[in-house]
């Protein structure tokens, strides 16, 4: 008995000590400022990172898997207002970015595919592929005090727009199904501070393409969760609506229900 009473203390060590380890380092500047707090799982980064200016802003939000990044990165100005947003999967720059001017107010996206800025026009500049590493080498996303993004578009389009069809022989889905939209879906730190749980409904404009072109919220929960909610579904690729056999621009109401696993 007390052989076996050893052997099961000897076991549960071992479990404890080879258990994953989750911490945060947080670094400074020199006036004692909060530089940066990344999340780390033993000695890999994993989870959330966030990087401030020195004024305590907010600079950047990425999310790291297995010590690579993953997933949505925001970028903001240093007045705090958002600046960029775009997804890295499989260590490379895909899908739709969005940008935004220093106001906050939406003036443009572009779209990578493979790591690669597809160019719509040939006055737009080209982005520096992205290493899988994820380290800024300065690239470029165009210059929107030049105009090269063209004319600042409303960020929600009118729900009656006759250009986005409701009624479709064949309505438009994400390639992937709603898990590719969930497997995207970042849960709101403040939601989970405040134990918010419900359903965001979202209205998503889809282009013949299968893109999101652009989204309105008609029902929200706030506390960061109807911005995670566009964001999954901005960097989700769709089939597009069908009319007659044919790919049109269509509308879509998309319902992503927030809900604490632990409960």
């Amino acid at each position: 008995m007390k052989r076996s009473a050893i052997i099961l203390v000897i076991f549960f060590l071992q479990t404890a000590f080879l258990s994953a380890q989750s911490y945060v380092v947080k670094s400074y500047y020199p006036s004692g400022r909060l530089r940066s707090e990344i999340s780390f799982t033993d000695s890999l980064r994993d989870g959330l990172a966030k990087f401030y200016y020195e004024n305590g802003n907010l600079k950047e939000e990425r999310n790291y898997k297995n010590g690579k990044v993953e997933g949505t990165i925001k970028l903001y100005h240093k007045n705090g207002n958002l600046s960029e947003v775009f997804s890295i999967i499989d260590g490379i720059r895909e899908g739709p970015t969005s940008l935004y001017d220093s106001t906050g107010n939406y003036v443009g996206g572009l779209s990578f595919t493979s790591g690669k800025q597809e160019v719509q026009n040939s006055d737009m500049e080209s982005s520096e592929k992205l290493d899988s590493s994820f380290e800024y080498k300065g690239y470029k996303v165009g210059n929107s005090a030049t105009g090269r993004l063209g004319p600042p578009t409303s960020m929600f389009m009118q729900s009656n727009d006759p250009a986005y069809f409701v009624k479709l022989d064949v309505e438009p889905s994400p390639v992937g199904g709603m898990t590719d939209i969930y497997s995207k879906l970042v849960y709101p730190e403040e939601a989970l501070k405040n134990n918010i749980h419900g359903l965001v409904e979202v209205l998503a404009f889809i282009d013949e393409n299968g893109n999101v072109v652009d989204m309105a919220v008609i029902k929200g929960l706030g506390y960061g969760c109807d911005e995670a909610a566009k964001n999954a579904i901005r960097y989700t690729k769709f089939h597009p609506g069908f009319i007659k056999g044919a790919p049109v621009k269509s509308q879509l109401k998309i319902s992503i229900q927030f809900r604490d696993n632990k409960n």
